[in-house]
Parts: C-alpha cells; structure tokens; sequence
C-alpha cells in the first residue's frame, strides 16, 4: 500500500512540475513499479535552409467554334510554353481539359502545368518568357531544397535533443524508450536567423518517452 502511495505521489509531483513549465508538455504513466514508469516529453525544433530550387504552376486556355479545333490551338500554345521554359527547368503537364463556353457558343480547351527550376535568380525573367508564350495564370513560386531528407532529419534530430533538455531540467534520469513523429515539414516564410534570400524553414516536432520518472527524492 506504502508502495503505490509513493508511486502515485511521485506522478502528482512529476505533473506539477509540468504545468509550473508553459512550454514542456509532458505527462508520466506509472502502470508499474517506479522502476518502469514513463516520462513522456514534447520536443520541436527548427532548421533554416537556403532553398536552391523552385516550382510554380500555370495554366493557358484556347477557344474555339468546337472542340476539335480548341484543343489543337490549346496543344500549339502549350508547344510555345515548353519551347520558353527550356533553357530554364523541367515542366509538367499536370492534365488539360476541354468544355462548352458558359452562355456563349463555343470551347474552350485548357492545360495546367508545373514548372520547376534552379534558377532563381532569374524568377522575372522566367516569368516574362512564359507570359509572353501564352501562359495566362501563374501561381507561386514555392521554394524548396535538393537535400530535403538531409534538413528533415536534421530538424528531427534537434527536435529529440530539445525533449531530452526538458526531460533533464525535470529530473529525468532515464533512456529514451521511444520517439514519435507529430509534424516535420518545410515552409517558405522568411525568418530572421536565415540570411539566404530564399529561405526555407524546416519545422518539427516529436513525442520523446523516457524510460524513468524525475528523481524526487
């Protein structure tokens, strides 16, 4: 009986010291002796990047008496558009469709692309060729890395280390049993730690559990 009262009183005080830290998030287990209680902590961490490569996509449109003859004009505009972003990059075709013009007679037939380069310093001229190809709508740029694996795992690795520091500043003497993957994902926005002018900002988080309880004593 002595035994589970101190088992219980050292969760109530491990959860104390939880919710006295905003910003660890933690909660213990004590489904067993002391011995094999858990410590479960909440870690996160950012990687700032300098993006070497982009993608944006687009779209161009062809209308026509019938269909027939939208598509073949849609197909001579999407020639253009390749021709233009050759010196550039890759382009994609995600898919094209064709439809009755809504309350006038007529079709219209359209592609949708995606167009990825390495060339970022040359983003407006790039921009410029492709309008002046046909290209009617541009959505983007978002910027990414080559070494995309290499920066996620270097953010989740951060992440770990950051749970470990809090399980530390807890009491926590135990070894990590087991870790868990709750986000890890790049972003675009800007960031004042990256001097790159395109950045990308690797942020993750994990779920970190320890094999033991703080030592209260």
């Amino acid at each position: 009986m002595k035994k589970k009262s101190l088992i219980l009183l050292s969760a109530i005080l491990c959860l104390a010291a939880v919710l006295s830290i905003g910003s660890v998030c933690a909660f213990a287990d004590t489904d067993g002796g002391i011995g094999s209680a858990l410590l479960t902590v909440t870690g996160s961490a950012a990687v700032h990047a300098e993006a070497d490569r982009c993608s944006f996509s687009g779209s161009i449109h062809a209308i026509a008496n019938d269909m027939n003859t939208a598509e073949q004009k849609c197909e001579e505009l999407a020639k253009k558009i390749r021709e233009a972003f050759a010196p550039y990059g890759s382009v994609q075709e995600d898919c094209s469709n064709a439809s009755p013009v809504h309350r006038e007679n007529g079709y219209n037939a359209a592609k949708h692309f995606t167009f990825t380069t390495e060339q970022l310093d040359k983003l407006s001229e790039i921009r410029a060729a492709l309008a002046s190809a046909g290209l009617t709508c541009i959505d983007g740029p978002t910027f990414r890395c080559k070494n995309d694996e290499e920066y996620r795992a270097q953010a989740l690795r951060q992440a770990i280390e950051d749970a470990r520091a809090k399980a530390a500043a807890l009491g926590s003497t135990g070894d990590i049993i087991g870790v868990e993957e709750l986000s890890c994902y790049p972003g675009c926005w800007g960031c004042r730690e990256c001097e790159a002018k395109h950045c990308v900002t690797y942020t993750a988080t994990v779920r970190v559990a320890f094999a033991a309880l703080p030592n209260n004593g």
